[in-house]
């Protein structure tokens, strides 16, 4: 009985033998599948996921009072968004696949176009209590989550004007994609996003509705997503 103990355990242990060459197998593929796709991702943007136009308007709220002997406490700073009432939003994509060795990686390249009509009646609002909001600095935003695929500029078509996205500035202090009591829960992964804007103070004083038509084009790889925005 012990001999037979003996040599069903040594067969066993031999049988793992080529199991675990085909385990290290598996990870060397996927490892190198993996650097596959950073490779192409490098040169022509990884997965994308965009965002349309919305309105940031970066605000402050009173700095907290603080005990006898304290050192003064910063004010607090956030983001205020404004959504479209109706957006909508198209991709005409062309699509290859690129190789590399035994390993495929589905590329792409998109032309979006967006289109946002909003509605600035009585703003601003909702914005937290005692919050002082600082609208010579508002920007019209578009959000991309991987600026290494821009094709071209993002050009966005306003009342009277056609303007050509920059980086973004006043999205330094945070920025949520859920307007302030709004319960949902927030999209995944905002703040991966790089995001792009325009000047946005004059929209502000006119008030009124009025709508924004942006296009842009970029190129990724494996996957593209629109996060809703209006």
């Amino acid at each position: 009985m012990g001999l037979k103990l003996l040599a069903v355990c040594g067969l066993a242990l031999l049988m793992t033998i080529p199991a675990l060459f085909v385990f290290f197998l598996l990870a060397d593929r996927t490892s190198r599948a993996e650097g596959v796709v950073r490779e192409i991702s490098q040169l022509v943007g990884g997965r994308q996921t965009f965002l349309g136009p919305v309105i940031a308007i970066p605000y402050s709220l009173p700095a907290p009072p603080v005990a006898s002997g304290q050192p003064p406490a910063a004010p607090a700073t956030g983001v205020h968004v404004i959504y479209p009432v109706t957006a909508s939003a198209t991709a005409a994509t062309r699509s290859e696949v690129r190789t590399r060795s035994l390993f495929s990686v589905p590329v792409y390249r998109a032309d979006l176009r967006f289109r946002a009509d909003f509605d600035l009646t009585g703003l601003p609002r909702e914005l937290p209590q005692g919050a002082t909001a600082d609208l010579n600095r508002a920007e019209l935003v578009l959000g991309a989550s991987d600026a290494r695929g821009a094709q071209a500029d993002i050009l966005v078509t306003l009342p009277g004007r056609k303007v050509a996205l920059a980086p973004a500035s006043s999205l330094a202090s945070g920025f949520s994609l859920i307007a302030p009591g709004d319960d949902r829960a927030a999209p995944p992964g905002p703040r991966e996003l790089t995001f792009f804007a325009a000047p946005a103070a004059d929209l502000l004083q006119a008030g009124g509705r009025f709508q924004a038509l942006a296009t842009a084009s970029f190129s990724g790889a494996q996957r593209l997503a629109l996060l809703p925005y209006g």
